[in-house]
């Protein structure tokens, strides 16, 4: 610590430590007392004399070492604080003080004294050393040598080494000095150096008694000083550092020595310590260095682009709704889940209804009271028998069989029910179901990529639940229970236990079985609606009969050696699931876990013969084994009981600072030495010591162990030596019993080096197991009270955690508290410590690096090998990097083409881009339009002009719809009533003239025949009823999805129906072409002119060239457009005109707007998207129908 005249220190900020000194001239920093009483037995005037002199002491400057500010404050005659920051008052004491290293300490003190302006001269510098302070301790020693190297050996006789007497003993200052002047004192030589040595209580006027002699002597600069400051140069703290260092090696031989420490956090901070050679890395090295870091940038480079990519991909997956968060392991364990419950519940009601219904004398299902019918129920067969009776004619012991044919009815029904049907609301009888699943399985054999597949199934699933409704769902899904209990379980109990019984089940039960069907169906649910990427996964059952294939079955409780052809049920679902490449083979199926079956195996000899014993409990229970292997382990632990007893040997483990009495208390102890530990001389213990000794006929070994802390060896040593002996001795392999922690009363308890010595003792050798078995024992010498151990559990002690964990203190010292501990640890087993359980830890290097660590330090050779491994290491590292580098290069390389891929193939399957524009969409609407008006014109104009004046007899222009020859059969074709407008007469009893009421005509029937036949079913060439089914879904889609989803549903669905066979398609325009003209056009020929008229050949032609113009257009629209949207083509009967949707023909004027609607003469066009989210279809008019007003009859 520093003490400054408070003066000359005149920028100094007045903060809490100098806030007492004052800022005007030489005054010193006390206060001259006003009362005119003795002070310390003197008057006033003799004080105030006294303060004059010891004024011109405080202009000179001093350093002053201390453990505390007891020392300033008695100089000073007044309290300042209680510890220093280091660069006012006083410096942070750096031997005992646990949160700052000696070497930080040194290092401040040098920064502040040479790296200000100009460096501070000192006129002395003052070191505190208590009475109770170990001399032995090599943290002292290494200080002392810093303290040497900092002030120089021409500045050493302004130092004086200051013992502080312990308080309330007599002062004998001979016996005091005289350790510090031994030979083997780390003072010794410091002394010899002309440093003096001095003893004084901390009281304000022996303190300033020492100071005075000072005021006679000139301020000098210390070494360090004069080193680093010449020319006027400011140091850093790394030149401070790095002096220190130098001072360290020249003193201790070199860089050959190990004694000198480089302290570190890091390996990377030992190179600030080492010399420039063993910094500069080989040029190999270098080299290595840069083409692994170019190497990388490129890796990052793909890297990048590789997740941009996966970003992208994600980001259409999330778009298009196909991402799922869930994995396979968890689908497998819902299904495990669903296995265990059908077990739990056929165990629990095969052991119910035995219990209840069964009875001693029937036993078997040979006793079945419709035994025929149960045969039937199970599909027997003579001669392979079945789970009623083997082929043998055995029968099953009732328990057994209800166990298994409980188990075998409930998955298969669950199987067909639930499993089986598209969607489990949905029966498999049902035709709709039929169409749905061969429809899905007719585009499962197109081999589209998995993603689209599932994304179809998912649309269709969630389209199907949204036509039916949550309420039926919810009955639908707790009917199915209720059919499964009285369809399935009831008659088989029926034909078990006959009529007359009256079986039930109880209510519990019947809540099981409606859990279990709930959550197979929710199974089911999530399989299908939420699956995508995953697959099409598909639960298994097999039926009664079935061959076994060790590939799909694994057999419940199968026998060694079995092998049967057939299996007689499944007892537990299996699931395999289907992934489809796109290759147009269909999915690949593969099977992830197997369908638990029954054989004939079940059929044992030991289930019959307990038949016999009478008990209806048939199940084996594996209670009659474990019984006599219990017997067994107790006779055996009987017969060791009986064996003498041989005690084991209880091995210590005792552990403590250098010279802390380690061996002392030992020998003391063990032989009964009357001799005082005050007296016994101070030998370092170097090597693992055994001591082995009998007390109350108990084996013990005591380990002395090399204390830490010491002159003669470095700590990694000692614990070196310690682990060594734990690590490799036989006997010690078998455990320590106890550690004793040897404390000499008095030690400082706030030391860093302890702090660092214990950390390691606790880290690396006892952990939390040993402490717990720890024990510290105080060693007291000349009377010191140690109490109940306060000391060691004082405010910052090393050892305050430790308690905490477990840790004790014996209230005995010395022997009597060595004996108690010995006896204490006889009654309790040995312990494997954590260092024993580490094989690291036998490489000495890996142990001498861990240790450095926690001390805080690397040993110079340490360091230095430290140093030349790591660069053995990087060049190693490098080298191998390098040479795997091209192979992570191109695993990277295949992984973004593979993601390139996998994006462009999702994009690609799902036909996000289009070749089709709304524009060429339109004009084949119109090329449409053209071909009908060509036809009505053409047809009409041959009819008026070639049979018109023929069957009328009058000119064609005064002709009307009115004279039609066959009225009724026209107002079947065109629903007239009287009094209403239709295109045979106006409201008013007008008719149209007779050509353009064929040319209308039949424009509005191929209108009207295009629309309901080929557009608006789903398909033109399906059957109604499937149609309405998928239009429905469809429609349940939009309202649900996006546009993509829809689309590529509807593009799906549409080409899984179509069949590309010119053949078949020629036959189905044809039965098209039939239809129309035998159901509106010669009906309406024949309503004009009374009899029939055929068309000409070149008409028929033009007419089946429109309707395979139609087919087509309708084949592309619905099969090859997805984000365009779903084109709708419209078309108006009678009713109200609507301006948004429709366009008079003829009309009178731009703003005349009819009120109704007689026919439509050319077809309209909607686009619709599908927004998604139960949000509205969003519907755009692209082309207005053209219809026939009231105008026409002007």
């Amino acid at each position: 610590m520093t003490a400054t005249n408070p003066e000359g220190q005149k920028n100094q900020k007045n903060t809490r430590g100098n806030s007492r000194a004052s800022a005007k001239s030489g005054t010193p920093n006390n206060r001259p007392n006003a009362s005119s009483k003795q002070t310390n037995g003197r008057t006033s005037g003799t004080v105030a004399a006294q303060d004059a002199a010891y004024a011109q002491v405080l202009l000179g400057k001093f350093l002053i070492f201390s453990f505390d500010l007891k020392f300033i404050n008695a100089a000073l005659a007044q309290p300042l604080r209680e510890i220093s920051n280091g660069l006012e008052l006083a410096t942070k004491e750096f031997h005992y003080d646990t949160l700052t290293s000696s070497g930080c300490a040194i290092d401040t003190i040098g920064h502040h004294r040479c790296c200000g302006k100009a460096p501070a001269k000192m006129a002395g510098v003052i070191y505190l050393h208590t009475q109770e302070s170990r001399l032995g301790s090599g943290v002292l020693r290494r200080n002392l040598s810093l303290i040497k190297a900092l002030l120089g050996e021409s500045f050493l006789e302004r130092l004086t080494i200051l013992i502080v007497p312990r308080p309330g003993e007599e002062v004998n200052e001979k016996e005091i000095i005289r350790p510090l002047l031994d030979t083997r004192s780390p003072f010794r030589n410091l002394c010899d150096l002309g440093a003096q040595v001095k003893v004084s209580s901390l009281k304000t006027e022996p303190i300033r008694n020492l100071l005075l002699p000072y005021a006679e002597k000139p301020p000098l600069l210390m070494s360090v000083q004069s080193e680093l400051c010449g020319s006027g140069r400011i140091p850093n703290e790394g030149d401070i550092n790095l002096y220190l260092v130098k001072c360290a090696r020249a003193r201790e031989g070199g860089p050959a020595l190990t004694r000198s420490r480089v302290a570190t956090q890091s390996i990377s901070q030992i190179q600030n310590h080492v010399s420039s050679p063993a910094r500069q890395g080989s040029e190999d090295v270098k080299k290595l260095e840069l083409q692994l870091a170019e190497s990388k940038k490129q890796m990052e480079d793909s890297h990048s682009q590789l997740q941009q990519h996966l970003s992208q991909y994600t980001a259409l997956c999330s778009q298009l709704q196909i991402h799922e968060n869930i994995e396979q392991s968890e689908i497998v364990q819902n299904l495990v889940d669903i296995n265990r419950r059908i077990e739990d519940l056929a165990l629990s009601l095969s052991q119910y209804l035995v219990d209840t219904y069964g009875g001693h004398d029937k036993v078997t299902t040979e006793y079945a009271a419709q035994l025929s019918k149960l045969k039937e129920m199970f599909e027997h067969d003579e001669r392979k028998g079945s789970l009623v009776q083997s082929s043998k004619g055995v029968g099953m012991l009732l328990e057994d069989f209800l166990d298994v044919a409980v188990r075998s009815i409930l998955c298969e029904q669950l199987y067909k029910r639930i499993f089986v049907p598209f969607h489990p609301a949905i029966p498999a009888s049902d035709p709709k179901n039929h169409y749905t699943s061969k429809l899905y399985e007719r585009i499962k054999e197109k081999g589209m990529r998995t993603a689209t597949l599932g994304r179809w199934r998912t649309a269709s699933f969630a389209a199907i639940s949204g036509v039916i409704g949550e309420p039926e769902l919810s009955r639908l899904k707790a009917q199915a229970g209720l059919d499964i209990l009285n369809d399935n379980l009831m008659p088989m109990l029926g034909h078990l236990f006959g009529s007359g019984k009256s079986v039930k089940l109880s209510g519990a039960h019947k809540e099981s079985l409606a859990g279990l069907v709930t959550q197979a169906w929710d199974w089911c649910v999530m399989l299908k609606e939420r699956i995508v990427l995953l697959g099409d996964y598909q639960p298994i059952a097999y039926r009664y009969g079935a061959r076994f294939d060790t590939n799909m079955m694994t057999e419940f409780e199968p026998q060694p050696g079995s092998q049967h052809e057939q299996i007689l049920s499944s007892i537990g679902l299996g699931l395999n699931v289907g992934l489809s490449q796109g290759t147009g083979e269909g999915p690949i199926r593969t099977n992830i876990l197997k369908v638990s079956v029954v054989t004939e195996g079940w059929f044992r000899e030991d289930r019959s013969l307990s038949d016999s014993s009478g008990s209806s409990g048939s199940t084996p229970k594996p209670g009659a084994t474990g019984i006599r292997e219990v017997v067994t382990s107790r006779e055996v632990l009987i017969g060791e009981q009986s064996k003498p007893r041989v005690p084991k040997v209880v091995r210590i483990l005792i552990v403590g600072p250098s010279g802390s009495g380690k061996t002392s208390i030992i020998e003391t102890s063990c032989y009964s030495t009357k001799e005082s530990l005050d007296n016994i001389r101070y030998i370092a213990t170097k090597r693992i010591r055994i001591v082995k000794l009998r007390m109350d006929d108990q084996p013990f070994e005591l380990i002395d162990t090399p204390g830490f802390d010491g002159v003669n060896m470095s700590d990694a040593e000692a614990f070196g030596e310690i682990s060594n002996y734990l690590l490799n001795n036989e006997q010690a392999q078998t455990g320590i019993t106890g550690i004793i922690y040897v404390h000499r009363a008095g030690n400082a308890v706030h030391s860093r080096s302890l702090l660092r010595n214990f950390r390691v003792l606790k880290n690396i050798f006892l952990g939390n197991t040993g402490i717990a078995r720890l024990t510290f024992l105080a060693i007291q010498t000349n009377g010191q009270d140690i109490g109940n151990g306060d000391f060691l559990v004082s405010p910052g002690s090393v050892f305050g955690t430790a308690f905490s964990d477990g840790a004790k203190f014996m209230q005995h010292p010395n022997q009597t508290g060595f004996v108690k501990l010995l006896r204490h640890y006889a009654s309790q087993e040995p312990i494997i410590l954590p260092i024993q359980l580490d094989k690291s830890y036998k490489v000495y290097n890996t142990f001498l690096n861990r240790v450095e660590k926690e001390l805080g330090y690397y040993e110079y050779s340490s360091a230095q090998s430290l140093l030349d491994d790591q660069e053995r290491q990087l060049r190693e590292f490098y080298e191998n990097q390098l040479s795997n580098q091209r192979e992570s290069e191109i695993k990277l390389r295949q992984q973004l083409q593979q993601s390139q891929l996998e994006y462009s193939s999702l994009r690609s399957q799902l036909q996000l881009q289009e070749n089709v524009e709304q524009s060429q969409v339109v004009q084949a609407l119109k090329d449409i339009n053209r071909m009908i008006d060509d036809f009505g014109r053409s047809v009409s104009a041959y009819l008026t002009d070639g049979y018109v004046q023929r069957i009328f007899g009058k000119d064609p222009a005064q002709v009307t719809s009115l004279r039609s020859r066959d009225m009724p059969t026209l107002r079947t074709l065109f629903p007239h009533r009287e009094g209403r407008s239709s295109l045979i007469a106006s409201s008013t009893k007008r008719g149209i003239q007779i050509e353009g009421f064929l040319d209308y005509s039949i424009r509005h029937f191929l209108c009207r025949f295009l629309c309901l036949r080929i557009f608006q079913p789903f398909h033109p060439e399906i059957d109604p009823s499937l149609s309405k089914l998928l239009l429905t879904s469809y429609d349940n889609i939009r309202k649900r999805e996006s546009q993509a989803i829809a689309g590529k549903w509807r593009s799906e669905t549409f080409k899984s129906l179509h069949q590309y066979d010119n053949h078949r398609t020629a036959e189905q325009l044809e039965s098209h072409l039939v239809l129309l003209l035998d159901n509106r056009l010669r009906p309406l020929i024949e309503g004009v002119f009374g009899r029939e008229i055929s068309l000409r050949d070149e008409h028929i032609a033009n007419l089946r060239s429109l309707i395979k113009e139609a087919w087509d257009w309708n084949v592309a629209l619905k099969s090859g457009v997805i984000m365009l949207g779903d084109f709708v083509l419209t078309y108006f009967s009678r009713g109200r005109f609507d301006s948004k949707t429709m366009e008079e023909f003829e009309a009178i004027s731009p703003d005349h707007t009819p009120k109704s609607v007689l026919a439509t003469i050319a077809l309209g066009l909607v686009c619709e998207k599908a927004v998604g989210r139960d949000s509205p279809i969003d519907k755009v008019v692209v082309c207005k129908a053209v219809v026939a007003t009231e105008n026409i009859f002007d």
